[in-house]
């Protein structure tokens, strides 16, 4: 989809603690969160229960240090496009590329309902993707109205949750929506362009 797409970036993984936390993201990912528990981590990653509380004295340190692979797998695409146009394109090849990174994000949207301390991570997850919208602009020469970072970062959710549903049976449809995206920006971006310094 968007440049640079043709390699999967994803933060290493090595061994020990750092294998422990990739299963956890697929695990979560796969079942949800309520079968993150020691036993069926260790399973995960193939290692046993004592090295999982070895590494991990608690099961909330790792979902806390798999929030943060996940954030920082998502956020290592977002870079600066060539066009505002294409200001998601990295994005969701992220998606398409690491399905499992937004299927875990979605489970912890979905659990920070009932757990505060995981809206407010969830709620400085999206804080960072509004910070990228705003950098991309910049790096454009272009200064967005909040309403429109909004509504990118509704939209970017919105077809994440789409692919995580359907898989690769949903491409056309995600295809279809990039280009609804692009037509959109093109036409805010002349906008942009023609009143730069609107209050």
């Amino acid at each position: 989809m968007g440049a640079g797409s043709t390699e999967q970036r994803i933060v290493p993984f090595g061994e020990g603690r750092p294998a422990i936390v990739a299963a956890a993201v697929r695990l979560v990912a796969r079942e949800g969160l309520g079968k993150l528990t020691y036993r069926a981590l260790s399973a995960e990653a193939g290692v046993s229960v004592g090295s999982v509380q070895h590494h991990f004295s608690r099961v909330q340190d790792v979902l806390e240090d798999a929030l943060k692979l996940c954030v920082d797998t998502s956020l290592s695409y977002f870079v600066a496009p060539d066009s505002a146009e294409n200001i998601l394109e990295n994005l969701l090849d992220s998606v398409r590329e690491h399905p499992e990174v937004s299927a875990f994000m979605f489970e912890i949207f979905l659990e920070a309902r009932r757990q505060p301390h995981l809206l407010e991570i969830a709620d400085r997850f999206r804080d960072l993707f509004r910070v990228r919208v705003r950098e991309s602009f910049a790096a454009l020469s272009l200064e967005p109205d909040e309403p429109v970072v909004e509504a990118l970062l509704a939209t970017a959710e919105g077809m994440a949750y789409g692919y995580v549903m359907h898989g690769e049976a949903h491409t056309p449809t995600t295809l279809k929506q990039s280009e609804g995206v692009r037509l959109l920006m093109a036409a805010y971006t002349q906008i942009l362009q023609v009143q730069p310094h609107r209050p």
